[in-house]
């Protein structure tokens, strides 16, 4: 990996991996049940090819409201489909799936999917009468179906990219982060061969269809590098080679695919908002990613006092400010918070973007904590994701009434989350500390599936919390200092000591299905092959060694046991390339 602050905490992985090896030896016989981390079926395998799709198709009641919640909370943060001239299509599907071209029906497939993962549990039963797992998984099927029987790989067009950019949201926190980057460089491929990566004025194409084609590849560029990132990738993966324009300033109404006239952008908010002000920062990261890392290696030298390290960092810092004075500029023209929706969530974008970038570009020395409880770039990170999170609690306050709190909960990384945990273990006193704990608890009320054990990065996740207050409870006592248990707390050990094997059940980031191939599955027959990664550790960092990796997996995409999934693990088991920061970077 060269995202050089995951390099950074080689060795907080290392007592990382000590701390969860401790803990698997002690609760070894209860985590037999637990879901698999193998997210392999959410990309590949189609469980009946010979199925009807119109069986896994919502009943029409449920149609309309899965389109009517797209509309009002799914499609304002995305914009990457045109609501007016896709409605005829639902329609029409409606009462028979097989109505429509097997393009859109990817597409309607995706839309149900994406809008049951923007669903709380409580929200699929009202609004559809299932569990969400059960809408998720059902329509998860049917998405992968209809886009096999679509050949998407050879016959791709618009629809087609949309229902995947769609799907590949929807993947996120359902599927691991390297995952995401590997399969959504599929789509990123799809978008290039359609030439999405150059603006459609080049080719003299109607004025909706150029418009259309900026706001599906300025998605997939942006998703594409937040999967780098998220993967320890720098943006330098990211597709460089390319020159579409930013999409104009209009709302949906503005653009009709029989209009031949030029488009003018509107001086004014518009439905565009939000999604614009993403833009703009993710076109900040990819133009500065080289700055932001010579500036963050700077921050690793020393205490931050050197003169010599101070140049990135200062570059840094204006180039943050000129985002910030950008972004401003853009609420002042075109954001409106009291119309409420999308408005009010544009309005959330920079301060949660800019202040992080701010707080990581302050140098150690200038915390207030310095020489007290910051001590190096690992301590003052840590500060940094305390603050993060409390921002985010700000957001997600913000955001209540807006219906777009699936936006953050999608976003949320609960890799990153282990090492903030360990953390907490290894200091269970000081201000910093308390912050921290006030922190994760707002963390665990935002995120309710932080509680649901049955899911073994959640389990892992919960033993760790478990672990930490226990330690905390322990020197407190030392210092007869008496703490109340916060509620999480209480929760997590109600949940932890609960929990049975036969309890367990597979959740909707791992549906059952079978081991059918679903990318490969068009090249016949398929053979099995070995890849030696070799010198692919020179990404990876010295310290961390690289498996070969057996492409026997996409032929068969479940382990029967806990132990051939050890084995395929370096490290006894334990998968650190898991492990995320970004939320440290971005």
């Amino acid at each position: 990996m060269d995202n050089y602050v995951r390099i950074s905490f080689y060795d907080e992985l290392t007592a990382l991996r000590n701390l969860i090896d401790d803990g698997d030896q002690e609760s070894e016989s209860s985590t037999t049940g637990l879901s698999p981390d193998n997210n392999a079926d959410l990309f590949l395998g189609v469980e009946d090819a010979t199925i009807d799709l119109q069986e896994l198709q919502p009943n029409l009641v449920n149609v309309f409201r899965l389109w009517q919640l797209f509309v009002d909370r799914v499609n304002p943060l995305t914009k990457i489909v045109h609501i007016p001239s896709l409605q005829p299509y639902m329609m029409d599907a409606a009462a028979d799936i097989n109505k429509v071209p097997l393009s859109y029906q990817a597409l309607l497939f995706s839309i149900y999917t994406m809008t049951a993962v923007s669903l709380t549990s409580q929200e699929a039963m009202q609004f559809l009468g299932m569990t969400r797992d059960n809408a998720v998984n059902q329509f998860t099927r049917g998405t992968k179906l209809a886009l096999t029987r679509s050949n998407f790989l050879k016959r791709y067009d618009m629809t087609t990219l949309q229902a995947l950019s769609l799907y590949m949201l929807s993947l996120n926190g359902r599927a691991d982060n390297h995952s995401n980057w590997i399969m959504g460089g599929t789509v990123i491929r799809i978008a290039q061969k359609m030439g999405y990566h150059r603006d459609g004025e080049q080719f003299n194409l109607s004025p909706f269809e150029a418009e259309m084609r900026r706001r599906l590849w300025w998605h997939v560029h942006t998703q594409d590098s937040r999967n780098a990132m998220l993967s320890g990738l720098s943006h330098a993966w990211v597709a460089t080679n390319w020159d579409t324009k930013m999409p104009l300033n209009l709302n949906d109404a503005d653009l009709s695919p029989d209009s031949m006239e030029p488009l003018v952008a509107r001086d004014g908010p518009t439905e565009m908002a939000f999604v614009l002000l993403i833009y703009h920062y993710s076109n900040f990261t990819s133009r500065t990613f080289l700055a932001f890392e010579a500036a963050f290696m700077a921050l690793r030298t020393g205490d931050g006092r050197q003169q010599l390290s101070r140049g990135p960092i200062e570059k840094y810092r204006a180039l943050v400010d000129e985002l910030d004075a950008e972004l401003a500029e853009f609420e002042r023209k075109y954001v409106d918070p009291t119309l409420g929706g999308v408005q009010e969530a544009a309005l959330t974008v920079r301060p949660l973007f800019v202040d992080k970038m701010k707080d990581i570009m302050t140098p150690m020395c200038e915390q207030p904590e310095w020489g007290t409880e910051i001590f190096d770039q690992i301590d003052s990170l840590f500060k940094s994701f305390t603050q993060s999170h409390s921002r985010n609690v700000a957001v997600f306050k913000r955001m209540a009434n807006t219906g777009f709190l699936w936006f953050i909960r999608v976003g949320f990384q609960t890799d990153a989350l282990l090492l903030f945990t360990i953390k907490l273990y290894k200091r269970p006193t000081g201000m910093l500390t308390e912050r921290a704990w006030t922190a994760l608890e707002s963390i665990h009320d935002i995120h309710p599936d932080l509680f649901d054990l049955s899911q073994k990065k959640i389990d892992r996740q919960a033993q760790l919390t478990l672990k930490a207050w226990a330690a905390r409870e322990q020197v407190l006592a030392q210092c007869g200092q008496q703490v109340d248990v916060p509620d999480f707390i209480q929760r997590l050990r109600q949940a932890s000591a609960s929990r049975a094997p036969s309890s367990y059940t597979p959740s909707s980031e791992s549906p059952a299905s079978s081991s059918q191939p679903f990318l490969l599955q068009q090249t016949s027959p398929y053979q099995p092959m070995s890849l030696d990664l070799g010198d692919v550790s020179q990404y990876l960092g010295n310290n961390i060694a690289a498996p070969n990796i057996s492409l026997d997996m996409w032929g068969n995409l479940t382990m029967d046991n806990e132990a051939e999934q050890q084995q395929a693990l370096p490290y006894g088991g334990f998968d650190f390339s898991k492990l995320d920061f970004s939320s440290f970077t971005g």
